[in-house]
Order: C-alpha cells, then structure tokens, then sequence
C-alpha cells in the first residue's frame, strides 16, 4: 500500500487492457499474425509495468526529486 500511484494504476490499466485485447483478438482469429501480436504484447508488458513503477514518483522516498 502506497508503493504507487495513480501513474503506475493508469499505465497498468492501459497496458492490462492492451494485453487483454490481444488475447481476445487471437481467441477470435487464431491466425500466426495474432499470435505474434499477443507473443509480443507479453514480453513487453512485464518490463512496461517495472519502468511505470520506477517512473512513478509516489514510492520514491522523500527529498530525491
């Protein structure tokens, strides 16, 4: 609790959602191209979260920005 804040919550909501249509894209085409698409959203969503964690300024302690 208070580790983030409303950057790091909008940001993983977006890429939550982002990865979530991709799923439902490959459930509805079944082609190589969706696949790819959803392969590719989930590698970069992991590291998309850290950095809007490390970019977020609420976790960061205070006085060092």
């Amino acid at each position: 609790v208070g580790l983030a804040g409303w950057l790091y919550l909008a940001g993983a909501v977006a890429l939550g959602t982002g990865l979530l249509v991709q799923g439902l894209r490959l459930r509805r085409e079944r082609t190589a191209e969706a696949a790819r698409g959803l392969f590719l959203g989930s590698l970069a969503y992991l590291p998309a979260l850290f950095l809007l964690m490390a970019l977020d300024p609420t976790g960061l302690p205070r006085g060092l920005f």
